[in-house]
């Protein structure tokens, strides 16, 4: 589930690719770009979509759609040459000020463009751009080290969301810019969750862990716990529907996944509580990394209480062609969906072990998930025994499935690798996709390999259009129906899930009451 706050559109790309200890073939074999797409309307110079990717280059290019024509391009100083090679590997948020929700940025009407990256290995700072012009753009800020205290290098994908915070000084919308720590493999820093501002890129409000340089402050939330670096996204939630984030969910380096909750007006000490929600890597066999953050999604069965479910996989981003670590896949459930907890309740919780979760391995297709379990695991080594295939891209929950692809080293000299996509039952982990296409669904059709090479990335869908046509005269076909398109990069899958019970809907809010 993705949230989206009033006017706030968020696109995040997460094709998540890395290159620390590859040789430069297989750095270059994988590093695909990353790229957002936001349509400008007729008034707009130029006019017309306009592409913004990032690459291997460390340019940030700004395409013409349709005719794929250069319309401007951004370098961070810190990638001149002397660093180029480290490239501009970063996930791309866009956030689009679209007054009349039409996905359209009409500049005439004040809508506004404004891009959000970090530099990943290339360095410690995050970038904001104004976009808002389609044939240049402008610096907003730029924040590194002596802005975010213990800051690493910025892998973590910037998410926007609307948070009050009382005694500071916000743009006019209170919308946040929510950053991880990023990743350090050296030093104790990294261990950080840091709000700014949208336009000046303030810091606002942060929770950080023991150790590490304090500058300029301690953080806001203290936690004993917090003791890895965040590299992934932060993922934030509405739960009230009051346009105002309530709820953050993230992982760590150290398998942990942390719950928070936001109390909106209050000041920076007292706005956010949290704590460990989840405590799956502890030991050295099994020192499960989280380098994504979880899928978050509503679950509501029928004469059953609501819940979160929070999908997550593991695997070492850092260190692709590692085989010791033995990696998983989880599917979390958060019993308590929309009422926050005090910082007391949340220093007194019970995280959630490897142990208390109904291990789905050995029966897949047959497995007994009480309603009332907090959630499944399933080993990574469906395939045989253990053979280092982890996650390295986010789950996606669709429809009561969960998709997700893994990546399984074979010959590092020669970057090999099988990426395969699952497609497992929210509430069971049952197969439920005809994968193999052969008629039924068995063990076998838990997961599909894909062909491309390198590492893929997230699966995406693309909820068909309605289907407008006119009804069948006698003696004629049926028109046919619109179907869900998977895929992976340009690789479609040949089966998705059905979601035909989903209804695109539209919505606007008329006044501030």
């Amino acid at each position: 589930m993705r949230a989206i706050h009033g006017i706030i559109s968020t696109v995040l790309l997460a094709l998540l690719h890395d290159r620390p200890i590859l040789a430069q073939e297989c750095v270059e074999n994988a590093a695909k770009p990353r790229s957002a797409t936001v349509i400008y309307d007729s008034q707009a110079r130029g006019q017309g979509a306009v592409v913004f990717k990032s690459g291997p280059d460390g340019v940030l290019h700004a395409l013409d759609a349709e005719s794929r024509a250069e319309l401007w391009t951004y370098t961070p100083p810190e990638l001149d040459a002397t660093h180029r090679a480290d490239g501009l590997m970063s996930d791309i948020a866009v956030l689009r000020f679209d007054s009349n929700r039409n996905g359209v940025i009409e500049t005439a009407a004040g809508d506004k463009v404004w891009i959000y990256f970090g530099l990943r290995r290339g360095g410690r700072y995050y970038y904001a751009l104004d976009a808002t012009d389609r044939l240049r753009a402008q610096l907003l800020w730029k924040i590194g080290p002596d802005e975010l205290p213990g800051v690493g290098e910025t892998w973590s994908t910037p998410t926007t969301a609307r948070v009050r915070i009382g005694g500071v000084t916000q743009n006019g919308e209170k919308i946040v810019v929510i950053l991880g720590g990023g990743y350090d493999e050296i030093l104790p820093a990294a261990h950080r969750i840091y709000m700014v501002d949208a336009a000046s890129g303030a810091l606002l409000w942060y929770a950080g862990g023991p150790g590490g340089i304090e500058v300029p402050a301690a953080p806001d939330l203290p936690l004993t716990r917090m003791l890895d670096p965040i590299s992934a996204r932060v993922a934030a939630i509405d739960t009230d529907g009051d346009l105002f984030a309530d709820r953050l969910y993230s992982a760590d380096l150290g398998g942990r996944v942390w719950r928070f909750d936001i109390w909106n007006g209050r000041g920076r000490s007292q706005l956010v509580t949290g704590g460990v929600f989840a405590m799956l890597g502890e030991t050295a066999t099994d020192a499960r990394r989280f380098f994504n953050a979880p899928d978050v999604a509503l679950i509501q069965r029928r004469g059953n209480p609501p819940y979160y479910n929070l999908a997550i996989g593991s695997g070492d981003r850092a260190h692709p062609f590692d085989i010791t670590v033995h990696d998983r896949f989880y599917s979390l459930r958060d019993r308590n969906p929309f009422s926050p907890l005090t910082q007391g309740e949340y220093d007194a919780l019970a995280p959630l072990l490897d142990a208390d979760l109904s291990d789905i391995t050995d029966s897949l297709g047959g497995s007994a998930v009480a309603a009332a379990a907090p959630g499944w695991a399933v080993d990574l080594r469906l395939n045989g025994g253990w053979s280092g295939e982890k996650v390295l891209a986010e789950a996606v929950t669709v429809n009561g499935v969960i998709l997700f692809p893994t990546y399984r080293p074979l010959l590092a000299a020669a970057c090999s690798g099988e990426n395969r996509v699952y497609a497992l039952n929210v509430d069971q982990g049952d197969p439920v996709l005809d994968m193999n296409d052969d008629g039924q669904i068995t063990n076998s059709d838990a997961s599909t390999p894909l062909t491309q090479t390198g590492i893929a990335g997230e699966v995406k869908l693309t909820l068909p259009a309605p289907n407008n046509s006119a009804p069948a005269q006698p003696g004629e076909p049926a028109p046919a129906e619109p179907h869900t398109a998977c895929k992976v990069g340009e690789e479609a899958l040949r089966v998705c899930v059905t979601t035909e019970s989903l209804l695109r809907t539209f919505w606007r809010r008329d006044s501030t009451n």
